[in-house]
Parts: C-alpha cells; structure tokens; sequence
C-alpha cells in the first residue's frame, strides 16, 4: 500500500534455479540450532530422483504421514506425484485407526512414514481380525532405522516390500534399500543412492571396505551450506564432502550400515561405547521390543552408560537378567549401569529418539523413593556402599553405579563384602545385581549355598 492505501502493482518474478525454495531449521551436526537454505534446483533434481527410483506414474497417490515442515517429506512424499500428475492424500490425523481405514478408502500405492507412526499400523493391523483391504505396492521406512523384526511383522502383514531409506535435511536422500528380489544384508539401509558416499576416519583420510568412521555425502541434492553461519560450514565441509555426523561402514557390496551418531558415542572415563552397538544386542533379546542407549554423567568416569527398553510385554523383563545376557555378549564396559522400563521412547516429531528426554527420564527414576534396608544383610551393604562410595542416605532400591560407583570402587565393594560376610563375591555378581537389594539378596543365596557345602563336606 502506498500513503494513500491504495493497492500497487508489483511485477511478479518467477523463481530462478538458484533461488530459495524453502529454509528449514535443523541442529545439523552439532547441537546448536541451524538454519537450512534449499535452492529451487536441488528441489527440482530430489523429486525426479524419487520418481524415477520408485517407478513413479501418473496413476500412483502417495499418502503424506510426515510433517511437511521436514524437507524430506516435501522432496518425497509431496512433490513427486505432483510432478508426473499424480496425487497426494493428506490425513488430517496419524490416528493408526483412522489411517488403516484410508488405506481402503483412498487406495494410496504406497507412503513414506517414520518407525514410531510405522509401528502404531503395525499394531493396529495386527491387532485386526480381518487384514484390511489395500492398494499399497511399497512403503518406505524413513528418519530412523526400523528394528529388524518390525521390518519383517510389516511386509507380513501389508504384504507389500519395506523399502528402508536414509537421508537428512541438508544432504536429501543418501541410501536406499533396492526392491525385492535382490537381498538385502540384515541391519543395512541400502546402497548410496543419488549421492557420492565415503567413510572417513578423525583426520579424514578414507577408509576400505568395513572400515568404521564416520559417513561423508557429496552430490546435488547436498545443500550449499547453512545461513551466516562460517564456523559450522567449516567444520560441516571437507574438500567438497558434506559430513554428516553420523558413523557407518560399507561393505564389500557397497551397502551402507548405520552404527550411530558421533556425538552420541559415549565416552566411558576413556572407553568409548557406540550406543547402536549396545540396542543391536538388546533388540536380539525375545523379550524386548525396542530399546534405546544413551550417556548419563558420572562423577568418576565422566560418562556412563544408560538403556531404556520398551517390554514386549508389561512386566516380563528382568533386569538382572537382562543385564547377566548383555554381560555375556558384550564387553564389561559396554553393559548398561542403569537400565529401565518404559511403556514408549520418547520421539521428536520426526519420530527420532530423544535422547535429552530420556536422561530426564533416567533421572526421575533414580531415587526417586527412598526404601531404608529390612534386614541386616541388606543394612550391612548399604553401609558398604555408603563408605566406599562416601554417600549418605543409601536406600535398599539404590544402585551402586547409580550413586557414581565403578568397577575400581567395585573390586573394593566386593573386598567389604568378604570381610563383613566370609566368603568371596566375584565382581560379576555386582554387575549383574548392582542395588542393595539385589546384591544383599544374592549373598544371601551364596551364604547358604557355602553353608550347605560346609555341610556337606563335614557330614560323618
């Protein structure tokens, strides 16, 4: 409007190719927010990518279950079809009720959708008496990798290929699994895609075949670089190569593994733990539905390391258990200290686990009701922990590596434990029952099985 309110006509410019389509907001590499600028082009080049490896048609619909503020959602799930004229079914609710009875309704061929909203139709599927009826020809897991027998449950129950796929907002897509009949090796997310993808090692030399370190991407869909921000290009970039943050290896057939995010790897008083490494053997437990490993700060070591696992059942999973089978096939050090039900992992909106959420979490349960001892063997271990330890306040449902204990102050626990009872404890059976309870319970089982045996050998 001019001063005089009336309405000015302004000469409309078409976008050029090298104009911004759209700016998203990511952390990137780092934790500090970013911003993302996306030029017309790159848009242009992601769309015909997914139309041309999904076999796209005038004749496909894509049902969008993404947010359209992620870039991922609009190069593919909202663009593609648009481009060859076909068309897009947009939900006003990710209800698994309400998106089960779509499929029906609006006959999508096939939808891109993150694990958690993947496992809630999943659920709801199986929970059906009758399969529902369906035009689906291929979904497309996104955002985070889905658990292998998720994977599996899903193409049984829609059966319909899980094609998995594996980009981020500044380098769109990077790998992608291929379609049956060609297999494809367990815990991969397919081969590079539209993208040039490297491993390189700290100082950034590349690596071979297996090699572990961390994945770099460079191709057209790769953004330019974030907005006013020199330092994180500079450390985002290398020789032209985009690094993601996140560790992978790829094998001799050139598919790409996943093994975490650098600044999720958990540094143990110097002992370094890949928290994928850690849920890979805890998705491989028959009880244990998801499961998700974080760092949480300890006094000593700096670091230590935490599990939340989702129960396939409320109630069946034993801790002690658990952690005696993790004990059995990972090193010592890898073993969750504090390990925790929950009913659901906290998810951001794109359906990635949210770490930060759960060391809130870890947080809350640890200590949160104060049990004093009810006998004396588990009066005697507190006392034990209280001074090796130099805490007050030690209750019966406290843990030792929760209070800030390791495996040095362990061997002096255990050296308490034979003074104060007669009997050695291997440390083992600290990691294995590390609360006072647990611990004082389990020399109670040692002290008559070593009573028995004393017995025995004295019996006439």
């Amino acid at each position: 409007l001019d001063a005089g309110q009336r309405y000015q006509e302004v000469p409309l410019e078409l976008p050029g190719p090298v104009d911004i389509a759209f700016v998203s907001h990511t952390s990137g590499t780092t934790s500090s927010p970013k911003i993302v600028p996306y030029e017309q082009w790159r848009v242009a080049e992601a769309a015909r990518n997914r139309v041309d490896a999904g076999g796209l048609s005038s004749s496909d619909r894509i049902m969008l279950l993404t947010p359209l503020f992620s870039l991922g959602a609009i190069r593919r799930s909202l663009l593609p079809p648009l481009l060859i004229g076909g068309a897009v079914v947009c939900p006003v609710t990710l209800d698994a009720r309400v998106l089960v009875d779509m499929l029906a309704a609006f006959a999508p061929t096939q939808f891109v959708a993150a694990p958690a909203t993947l496992m809630a139709l999943l659920a709801e599927v199986e929970g059906r008496v009758e399969r529902p009826q369906h035009s689906l020809r291929v979904i497309h897991a996104s955002y985070s990798q889905l658990p292998a027998d998720v994977h599996d449950r899903l193409q049984a129950a829609f059966r319909v290929p899980v094609m998995q796929s594996y980009g981020m907002t500044e380098a769109g897509s990077i790998a992608q699994t291929p379609l049956p009949p060609e297999r494809v090796p367990s815990r991969s997310v397919g081969r590079p895609a539209f993208a040039e993808v490297a491993i390189a090692d700290a100082g950034g030399q590349f690596l071979g075949a297996d090699d572990r370190g961390e994945i770099l991407v460079r191709g057209p869909e790769v953004f330019a670089g974030y907005e006013n921000d020199v330092e994180a290009n500079r450390s985002a970039f290398r020789d032209g190569w985009f690094r993601t943050g996140d560790l992978g290896r790829i094998d001799r057939d050139g598919f790409l593994y996943l093994e975490g995010r650098i600044k999720d790897v958990i540094n143990r008083g110097g002992a370094k733990v890949s928290p994928r490494e850690v849920e890979d053997v805890l998705a491989l437990h028959p009880r244990v539905a998801e499961a998700a490993v974080f760092a949480i700060p300890h006094p000593t070591l700096g670091e230590d390391v935490a599990a939340a696992i989702v129960p396939r059942q409320p109630g069946t999973v034993a801790i002690g258990d658990l952690r005696r089978y993790l004990r059995g096939k990972l090193t010592a050090y890898k073993v969750p200290a504090r390990i925790f039900a929950v009913a659901t992992l906290p998810r951001s909106a794109l359906g990635k686990i949210d770490r930060v959420a759960l060391v809130r979490l870890a947080n809350q349960t640890a200590g949160v009701h104060f049990e004093p001892p009810r006998d004396g063997e588990e009066s005697a271990v507190a006392k034990i922990f209280a001074e090796v330890l130099e805490v007050a306040g030690v209750g019966r449902q406290d843990g030792f590596f929760d209070l800030g204990g390791d495996s040095l102050r362990g061997v002096r626990v255990l050296a308490r434990v034979e003074e104060t009872f007669g009997f050695s404890v291997m440390l083992d059976v600290l990691f294995d029952h590390p609360t006072v309870a647990g611990l004082a319970a389990e020399i109670r089982r040692l002290s008559r099985r070593t009573i028995d045996s004393t017995t025995l050998k004295g019996s006439p």
